[in-house]
């Protein structure tokens, strides 16, 4: 293992530095759809294959019904942004708009919104401002999609016929000016807002985003786009050779794999996948199928391993309180990465494939490898072709401890007691001559 430069140079791109060094955010999907427990829009698109999920079903008319008895009057911004802040999470993204055309924000352009519900208060206004106060980097998921717009779909039919949209209307034209006019809201009346989320689902080409993030990005310089309007960032993969002359801010800046982890090969752009703490992205009682602490950090370790980010996201219940479940989650993340966030933190990846002890992050600036131990096999860790010369070596969370180390024929084995390793992946950070 040589600290190669050239598999950990800085990302290209208009992703900010200080993303890049985050490498761990919270996603929160929150909306009516908490109060019966289902999962945000799908229900009403393809109730077919929610039930076939096993999940509860409810009729559309059910559905939009629930505003009238959304009133989360226990929810407490600054705790959520400092679960964030505890857990470890150094950014944050919160769902504005879902598919189904709800808004968390006070919009001048709709009245399908938190300001008609019992609770009458903006929660992305409190959200955002608790953020600033407490110096986190805040972000909109916002849906092209909407099913509650006449100029979207026609509305008269029940959303599972046409909620993909229906782009050869007349009326879709006013269907973007009213796109682009929530988004102006969104990006000038909360403050900084670091990155919006897109979630066009099919033909995103249809919200126009060759004209749509160029104006983003030129409007409100450091703003960061996801892949989610218009295509995966990749210029090879657009459908002409002519759109290939397009400037690069007419695509995301980074890409956005959902509940899975890329394969080992590490992708030549920024890149960040969302996942859930169970199987659901609302809040769902039903669901209690939760990823250990174990596997998230482990999760966490091997998506920055191959230089991605990780958004873990959070469904607050329906009166805005966060299920102990996912705070006690959040809790040991936080701790582990008090003791070992050296090696998560603005590293970049190793270069290294994965081996069979687990993982490994690098700081080339300071010619610093850490060993992510997730699996031992004995009391010892070799790794293959270290040609560097080995300075000191230290294992996180565990200062003062000698760490024998015995190198010959290309291969250096770190020994750690058993004593002295973490309970869920043990950090060796070693500095190089």
């Amino acid at each position: 293992m040589a600290l190669d430069q050239g598999s950990l140079s800085e990302y290209s791109g208009t992703v900010e530095p200080w993303w890049i060094d985050a490498k761990f955010g919270m996603f929160i999907h929150w909306g009516p759809y908490s109060v019966a427990g289902v999962e945000a829009s799908w229900p009403i698109m393809t109730p077919e294959r929610e039930e076939a999920r096993g999940r509860s079903p409810i009729t559309q008319e059910e559905y939009e019904a629930l505003p009238q008895q959304f009133n989360p009057t226990r929810f407490d911004a600054p705790a959520i942004v400092e679960l964030a802040r505890s857990g470890g999470q150094r950014y944050m993204v919160f769902t504005a708009k879902h598919h189904d055309g709800f808004c968390m924000f006070d919009s001048a352009f709709t009245r399908y919104s938190i300001m008609n519900t019992p609770y009458g208060k903006d929660i992305a206004a409190q959200l955002s401002s608790a953020a600033a106060v407490a110096e986190m980097p805040f972000g909109f998921y916002y849906s092209q999609p909407d099913l509650h717009h006449p100029y979207y779909r026609d509305t008269s039919k029940l959303a599972k016929e046409n909620w993909a949209g229906e782009a050869d209307r007349a009326e879709w034209f006013g269907y973007l000016a009213y796109l682009r006019a929530q988004l102006t809201e969104l990006l000038t009346r909360y403050g900084k807002v670091t990155e919006i989320w897109f979630d066009g689902l099919r033909s995103q080409e249809r919200f126009d985003p060759f004209m749509i993030n160029p104006w983003l990005k030129s409007t409100w310089p450091g703003l960061m786009i996801n892949d989610r309007n218009g295509g995966n960032g990749s210029m090879s993969s657009l459908p002409s050779p002519d759109l290939r002359l397009l400037p690069r801010a007419a695509w995301g800046d980074f890409a956005t794999p959902e509940q899975e982890i890329p394969d080992e090969r590490i992708p030549d752009r920024p890149w960040e996948t969302c996942m859930t703490i169970n199987d659901t992205w609302a809040y769902n009682p039903l669901d209690t199928n939760y990823k250990s602490a174990a596997t998230l950090i482990k999760t966490l370790v091997e998506v920055v391993h191959k230089g991605g980010n990780l958004l873990l996201n959070i469904g607050p219940r329906p009166d805005g309180t966060i299920q102990p479940e996912f705070v006690e989650r959040l809790g040991q993340v936080g701790a582990w990465l008090r003791r070992n966030g050296e090696g998560i933190y603005a590293t970049r990846p190793s270069g290294v494939p994965r081996q069979p002890w687990g993982f490994s992050t690098a700081k080339p600036a300071a010619r610093t490898i850490y060993l992510h131990v997730t699996d031992w096999d004995g009391d010892s860790v070799t790794v293959a072709g270290l040609s560097a010369a080995i300075g000191e070596v230290a294992v996180l969370g565990a200062p003062g401890l000698a760490v024998p180390v015995q190198a010959a024929d290309g291969r250096a084995t770190f020994t750690v007691p058993t004593a002295a390793r973490d309970p869920y992946v043990t950090v060796l950070r070693i500095r190089l001559g």
